[in-house]
């Protein structure tokens, strides 16, 4: 239900933001899914009337973008919903507008337009939504149980036409209701579009109970109006809560419309689809329906109630065959695993690469392909600077070690010399024959042979550092330039 425009719009801020605008969705993979054959995309005449002037039609495949770029179109077929595979078949020939008059038949006689589904769980689907109104609220006043009335609890901004359900919530006890939003309930699951029937009413309480006669106590759920707006400094959509709608998550569900219908699933249905209007509109009834046996007509069901849209069946003739949806699959991991190991090269991490190159050749062979012959060359001409990297390293290492043996060279004759300066400074000391002048001049001539000492241990240490660094540099990193 995607109109063209919308997801022209999708592509585009996804272009932007990702800094991508040659690739589709700027290069996010995308699945689509959806039923053309349902409802169409909401294209009210006055909204419609200036986007109609770029695109054919307000179907998702009339977007710019998937014109453009042809998707794979997979259909998937098995039915779940119903288990009948008569009621199966005529659902799909409703679907295309294929009926028969043998198949008006069929459907028109579950045509009872006095049936009520009293106690029965039935749910009535009509097409507008003026008649479901009228029919929820007879179907209210006729019960004799006390009216209460809950009233939402609104915040701030939150227009009425995004309400999900009534303001002031009318109800009483035994009234057909259905869940609006999926929750838990004292751990049990309530999906949206269960009907139940309630069994007790307080002023702040509302108990509801369902077909095997379980009960659960409805709480209160808050729905919120979020605004977007564009962080120019942090560069990102920020969300901002500009109001709140709190009520239970019910509505009267003795009868909905069949837009709201779609996707819900029902065991008993109701169908007043005399006056439908949209195509896709009598399938989508029909086919909320588990089985053939728990469906009511409350109108005939006419050649004319049934409309098809052309385009849809012509996008339907475009679904990819299954040996192609093989080949994409296998291309699409093909794209993967020479993806990562040209990642895994660039990391150096040589051995994983090599393992995802083979799984990459299993799928396609791309050895003689221009990409491969580009980032091979690229790749080689590195590695041919791997000899004058290890030359200039193995060069470097011999500088090193001479230096460092003539350093270690130049300490050993200053130690001895050293230690002979403190061997003389020692008899004189002890003899005591020396002048003070000779004393003083030698002490000066020991501390520089000191200060000379220190100043070629740490040149030794710095050189021994160097050369252990120098040596313990692997090829790779020679090779990419690590130093």
């Amino acid at each position: 239900m995607v109109r063209a425009d919308t997801l022209d719009v999708i592509d585009r801020i996804l272009k932007i933001f990702r800094r991508k605008p040659y690739l589709p969705f700027g290069g996010v993979q995308v699945i689509l899914i959806g039923d053309t054959f349902q409802l169409p995309p909401i294209a009210r005449r006055q909204e419609w009337a200036i986007p109609s002037q770029f695109y054919k039609t307000p179907f998702f495949f009339s977007s710019k973008i998937i014109e453009q770029n042809k998707p794979l179109y997979i259909e998937l077929k098995k039915i779940y919903r119903q288990k009948e595979q008569e009621f199966i078949d005529l659902l799909n020939r409703v679907r295309v507008n294929q009926l028969n008059q043998n198949d008006f038949n069929e459907l028109n006689s579950k045509y009872n337009p006095t049936f009520s589904g009293e106690d029965k769980d039935y749910i009535i689907l009509a097409t507008h939504n003026d008649i479901v109104n009228d029919i929820n609220l007879k179907k209210l006043n006729q019960l004799e149980t006390n009216l209460f009335t809950f009233e939402a609890k609104v915040t701030d901004i939150f227009p009425d036409q995004n309400k999900p359900t009534d303001h002031y919530l009318q109800l009483k006890v035994e009234a057909q209701i259905m869940f609006i939003k999926n929750c838990k309930i004292n751990s049990k699951r309530i999906f949206n579009g269960k009907i139940g029937k309630i069994r007790r009413l307080e002023e702040n309480s509302i108990t509801v109970a369902f077909e095997d006669e379980s009960e659960v106590e409805v709480e209160r759920v808050v729905w919120n109006n979020i605004q977007y707006t564009y962080n120019s400094e942090k560069k990102k959509v920020e969300e901002e809560i500009i109001g709140t709608f709190e009520q239970f998550p019910i509505r009267l569900a003795w009868a909905i419309t069949v837009h709201k219908s779609q996707g819900l699933t029902f065991d008993k249905v109701i169908a007043d689809l005399g006056q439908a209007f949209a195509s896709g509109q009598v399938y989508v009834a029909l086919s909320r329906c588990t089985s053939f046996s728990g469906l009511v007509l409350k109108s005939r069901i006419v050649r004319n109630c049934i409309k098809t849209d052309n385009d849809v069946i012509e996008f339907a003739k475009h679904e990819t065959p299954e040996t192609l949806v093989v080949d994409e699959l296998n291309k699409g991991k093909a794209d993967y695993y020479y993806r990562q190991c040209r990642k895994s090269i660039e990391e150096q991490k040589f051995e994983v690469a090599f393992d995802l190159f083979i799984k990459a050749i299993k799928f396609r062979n791309d050895l003689e392909t221009n990409s491969t012959k580009r980032f091979t060359n690229y790749f080689l001409s590195k590695l041919s600077l791997y000899k004058s990297f290890v030359n200039n390293g193995i060069a470097e290492s011999e500088v090193l070690a001479q230096t460092q043996q003539e350093t270690e060279a130049k300490l050993n004759l200053i130690s001895i010399e050293l230690k002979q300066k403190q061997d003389d400074y020692s008899k004189l000391l002890n003899q005591n024959k020396s002048s003070e002048s000779k004393v003083e001049d030698l002490t000066l001539q020991t501390k520089h042979l000191q200060e000379q000492n220190t100043v070629l241990q740490n040149e030794s240490l710095a050189l021994n550092k160097e050369l252990r660094r120098v040596k313990s540099i692997t090829w790779h990193q020679k090779l990419f330039g690590d130093k």
